[in-house]
């Protein structure tokens, strides 16, 4: 896990684990269970062959959180709070966050040509309230 998602893993590892192998649930989430940062990485360790083709993947998630704390370091702490294993965790909100993030801070670098907007700016915002402050519909 840590060569396939090495941002994740070094903010792992800043939080006293020795690897993101720490963090892999002993068994398949239910149905019922929150997805947390633990059950997305058992999914990918015991579906190898799975390519995260679908945009939601488990895979595709946990990608998502290591390029957010790749290109928005700020993004470290707060990410890191949000997506640790436990009853608190708000891992799939967190992931949508960080996507939003990622897309509002290449809209405002390309039209600005500026430095990407910071995490804290856009963390927690629901998207619809995040489209009305940009004006933008999905498009």
């Amino acid at each position: 896990m840590d060569a396939e998602f090495p941002n994740l893993s070094s903010l792992a590892k800043a939080h006293g684990k020795p690897s993101l192998n720490s963090y892999i649930a002993s068994e398949a989430p239910s149905v019922k269970e929150k997805w947390t940062l633990g059950t997305a990485l058992w999914d990918v360790v015991n579906h190898p062959d799975d390519p995260g083709s679908w945009a939601f993947h488990p895979r595709q998630q946990l990608k998502t959180l290591d390029e957010t704390i790749l290109h928005l370091p700020s993004a470290r702490s707060g990410l890191w709070k949000k997506v640790k294993n436990g009853k608190d965790s708000q891992f799939l909100g967190t992931v949508v966050e960080a996507a939003w993030a990622m897309y509002f801070s290449g809209r405002k670098a390309r039209r600005k040509g500026g430095a990407p907007q910071s995490w804290q700016k856009v963390e927690g915002k629901p998207t619809d309230e995040l489209q009305r402050k940009t004006g933008d519909q999905g498009r």
